[in-house]
């Protein structure tokens, strides 16, 4: 298979990956804001390309994939990712959808797959998501610039989607948010990677986050 046709199957959001049950914050950040609507939410999924996924998940997960035929280096960068992670229901959140998605890769048999799973259980590796992605894309043929693209796509997607259920967005706006934050996505997807440790900046949002773990009712994990 092409790596457009992987690229396209593995960022469709009907992907069994579990990222479904995540809003990556969105959802205690529109709580707190009843009139927000799509403008909100564009400003919220840019302010994570910009400021969480481009200069934390996309470098565990670029780090990942070059490391990818040494599993004892890819579970190194995952100890660094959960180091970089300070906010307690973010980092769980990101080792939930990492153990989601290697679980559907393992039903899948994708290469690689149940022996980092078996690794996460034993305790020996946390299975964060973009390190996990960064691993199994690697196995599956993707290039570099593709899995950091399927990887960007479905956090984007998954925010838009959260909104969408949520009823803050209708279907066409979800649309026209989504086509607007891939520009921004675009743009940073290439970046060189430092040699500094993966890090955001997105501090109200993990205030959010920390005070959705004590909501009632919540549709989301996170």
């Amino acid at each position: 298979m092409s790596a457009l046709l992987t690229a396209l199957r593995l960022g469709d959001s009907a992907f069994p990956s579990g990222g479904f049950a995540f809003s990556q914050g969105l959802e205690p950040v529109l709580a707190a804001d009843r009139t927000a609507g799509p403008d909100v939410v564009l400003s919220f999924i840019r302010e994570q390309v910009r400021l969480r996924f481009a200069t934390a998940d996309r470098v565990g997960l670029v780090r990942a994939y070059r490391l990818a035929d040494d599993e004892d280096a890819v579970a190194a960068v995952d100890r660094e990712f959960h180091a970089a992670s300070p906010v307690a229901p973010q980092r769980l959140a990101s080792a939930k959808n990492g153990a989601a998605f290697l679980a559907a890769h393992v039903r899948l048999r994708t290469e690689g797959a149940a022996a980092y799973q078996a690794r996460v259980r034993a305790g020996r590796a946390f299975g964060h998501l973009p390190v996990v992605q960064g691993l199994v894309y690697r196995r599956l043929g993707l290039g570099e610039g593709e899995a950091v693209r399927v990887a960007g796509y479905a956090m984007v997607m998954g925010i838009a989607q959260a909104a969408l259920r949520l009823g803050r967005m209708r279907a066409m706006d979800t649309q026209s948010v989504v086509a607007r934050a891939l520009s921004d996505l675009e743009a940073i997807a290439d970046a060189d990677i430092d040699d500094g440790a993966p890090a955001t900046f997105t501090p109200l949002v993990d205030i959010a986050a920390i005070d959705h773990t004590h909501a009632r009712g919540r549709l989301f994990s996170s």
